[in-house]
């Protein structure tokens, strides 16, 4: 797998962890089951980068933890130094539970979250992560949580 292909998984918000087994099953697929004019592609690059993109798609529709990798809440759920607050794990753990881990990891693991009296902050570093966690997960986590989500990007932080 070159590093274009994992840089494109990545841009895409595959997390780094889930890169190697999605690019394995694309492998397996592709040169052991794939028959006929299926098998003939003149853009290898763009099947994975759509491979991706379902993949990504599959996870966030099924949410179910039988579908997603198995790890530990500590290893998902890092301590970061601004997040000591035993508020902000909850928030967290709440997040990994309603969402799984597959889409915790891939949107929510390296963002910064913030828990004021009236609201919980969720900062990203990119605009695709803010506009995804808005337009698909803000909801549901106000609906769990039970109090306002706003989602916004880090300070100097851009595309």
């Amino acid at each position: 797998m070159s590093s274009e292909w994992i840089n494109e998984a990545l841009r895409l918000g595959i997390h780094e962890t889930w890169v190697k087994d999605i690019f394995d099953e694309f492998k397996d697929y592709w040169v052991n089951e794939a028959r006929g004019k299926e098998a003939l592609r003149a853009n290898w690059f763009r099947v994975w980068s759509n491979r991706c993109r379902s993949q990504l798609s599959w996870t966030t529709k099924n949410p179910h933890p039988t579908n997603q990798k198995t790890l530990t809440s500590s290893e998902l759920i890092p301590v970061a130094i601004n997040e000591s607050d035993s508020e902000v794990k909850v928030i967290r753990e709440k997040i990994l539970e309603i969402l799984g881990a597959a889409t915790y990891q891939s949107w929510f693991q390296n963002a910064v979250i913030l828990k004021q009296t009236d609201r919980v902050t969720i900062e990203t570093n990119r605009s695709l992560f803010r506009d995804t966690i808005e337009r698909q997960y803000r909801a549901k986590i106000e609906e769990h949580i039970g109090i306002a989500v706003q989602v916004c990007l880090k300070t100097g932080a851009g595309a």
